[in-house]
């Protein structure tokens, strides 16, 4: 499934899931007349977003086909709509501009042609589009400027027209080939290299790791100066959870072309992932004001979202709501990031407004129990206690295919809360059943937040001696927090007990200190150690929410699976 609808959502069963379903299914032509209307109805919203993107991709599609199939005129149509719809994209417009060349409509191909180079003016096949214009137009010294052009550009990347154009002692009015409508066809209709590309991602998408990974070497070595191979190849990696070899090929692809959008958000990816969140924001820092200014609305978001979470990482909250400041309708566009300006209400000591935020993301996205599960966890914190029932009472069923206990752990928290005995499952706080889930993923709550709870509900009951045995094993097994330690001292206190010399030492950090050591830890370099700290604190205190938030795993981790 595309990256762009695990990135911002879809939801519904009508013309909207009938359009993608079709797309889905290679019906491109049939897809366009149930995309189009969801998209034009409301193009900002998650359905329109999402429709947008599967429309803009049947429109291609159909254009490309209907050119294979010598039509030039209908498939102008397409790839004209498209063009018009997306602007800012130089591809579509190239490829909008071809299908009018091959229909002989030269002036609107030229100035088609000249769309795109003015949003890469390093565009090799815009660049030949424009010269087969001016050639077909009669102005043979402007076409001959386009080929030097072209040639000076290719040279840069080892583009394959390059090779087939380029001349020792450069174009004149005289020299111009007459076969560039030939070289523009077929540029259009038989780019072996992009196809191949093409199913190289498909293939590691599909699991297919060694037949894709082979694929991309392959290209690679036929094209070793292509940055795009090198970034598909290295985003295949990532996904793979290769990080260092995917970080050597992003460094390859930005050594080729230091203006790769693409590139600059990988090896910021990576070296965030990796704990490496100081080198991650000066890389980008100094990269983002050399990129190419040519880039779609969803490519600036996510940079914008990433930025923002590296800025949240090290404490500096402010920052981080200024990378998102201009990007209107969050919630209905991007929930993640608009779950980032609430993650610094909250850090900032302001939970009412983070839960109103909450409330908007849940209302838009209905079905989001990753959104549910915040929203329940900060009611609760807010002694909201009847509206966090009324809001679990509306959970969904599982995900994944596997069994969410989230919902168990919130009511089991608000049954103690309100002086209720909790329904516990008993094995979840078992050594034997390990489960070990952590922000990025969250579904499998671990067995020591289910401990922490069967704490509470003995020392409920008056049961100070089970409360103690269970709480020392938190303690031995290094999963205590500022709560057991509290718990701990309510045990002693019941039973008569002297509770461990060490407690102190061994309890962790207070959950007042989070943000403030993540964020130290971070600027000292110790990325990978505050990732620690607020992982092991969520396994405790799942619903204490800060530590989803100070984690770089909750807020990058998912991109792998949206890359999926």
């Amino acid at each position: 499934m595309a990256f762009f609808r695990k990135l911002f959502g879809g939801r519904g069963s009508d013309a909207y899931t009938e359009g993608i379903a079709l797309y889905e299914q290679g019906r491109a032509a049939e897809a366009i007349s149930f995309l189009r209307p969801v998209f034009e109805q409301d193009p900002g919203s998650p359905r329109g977003s999402l429709a947008g993107f599967y429309l803009r991709q049947a429109l291609v599609d159909e254009g490309r086909r209907l050119l294979q199939a010598g039509d030039p005129q209908p498939a102008s149509r397409a790839l004209a709509e498209a063009a018009a719809h997306w602007p800012e994209f130089p591809d579509l417009q190239f490829l909008a501009g071809a299908a009018l060349g091959l229909a002989a409509r030269w002036n609107e191909a030229l100035d088609s042609a000249r769309q795109a180079l003015r949003r890469n003016p390093d565009y090799c096949e815009a660049r030949l589009l424009e010269a087969c214009a001016l050639q077909a137009l009669g102005r043979p010294r402007e076409t001959a400027a386009s080929l030097e052009r072209l040639i000076e550009s290719g040279r840069r990347v080892d583009h394959p027209l390059v090779h087939e154009l380029a001349r020792e002692d450069g174009y004149r009015a005289d020299t111009i080939p007459g076969d560039l409508d030939v070289r523009l066809r077929r540029t259009v209709l038989g780019d072996d290299t992009k196809r191949q590309l093409a199913e190289a991602v498909a293939l590691c998408r599909a699991g297919r790791w060694d037949e894709g990974l082979a694929s991309f070497r392959q290209l690679e070595v036929r094209h070793p100066r292509f940055p795009d191979i090198r970034a598909k190849h290295a985003a295949s990696l990532y996904q793979a959870g290769q990080n260092a070899a995917a970080l050597a090929l992003a460094d390859a692809a930005l050594a080729l072309n230091p203006r790769y959008r693409t590139a600059v958000c990988l090896k910021g990816l990576i070296l965030a992932e990796e704990g490496r969140v100081l080198e991650a924001r000066s890389f980008l820092s100094e990269s983002v004001p050399r990129l190419d200014s040519a880039a779609g609305r969803h490519e600036e978001l996510f940079l914008a979202y990433l930025r923002a979470t590296l800025a949240l990482l090290v404490g500096e909250l402010e920052e981080c709501r200024g990378f998102l400041s201009g990007w209107h309708e969050l919630p209905r566009q991007f929930a993640r990031a608009a779950l980032l300006l609430a993650a610094c209400d909250d850090l900032a000591g302001r939970p009412e407004v983070a839960l109103r935020r909450l409330d908007d993301l849940c209302n838009v996205w209905t079905g989001d129990v990753d959104l549910l599960f915040l929203r329940v966890a900060l009611q609760l914190r807010l002694q909201r206690w009847s509206v966090a029932e009324s809001t679990l009472n509306q959970w969904p069923g599982g995900r994944r295919g596997l069994e969410d206990s989230r919902p168990l752990l919130l009511r089991a928290r608000l049954d103690l809360q309100q002086g209720r005995e909790p329904i516990l499952p008993s094995d979840r706080s078992s050594p034997e059943r390990p489960d070990d889930g952590g922000p990025d993923d969250p579904v499998a709550i671990h067995r020591a937040a289910w401990r922490q709870l069967a704490i509470r509900a003995c020392l409920g009951r008056g049961e100070g001696d089970g409360a103690m045995a269970l709480a020392r094993r938190q303690l031995d097994e290094g999963l205590a927090d500022e709560e057991t330690g509290c718990l701990v001292l309510r045990a002693a206190a019941v039973t008569g007990q002297t509770p461990p010399a060490d407690l102190a030492g061994r309890i962790g950090a207070a959950d007042s200190w989070g943000l403030d050591l993540c964020r130290q830890l971070r600027l000292q370099g110790l990325g990978s150690e505050a990732e620690i700290v607020a992982r092991r604190h969520w396994q405790v205190r799942p619903d204490v929410l800060q530590w989803s938030w100070l984690s770089a795993g909750f807020w990058l981790g998912p991109v792998r699976r949206w890359l999926a």
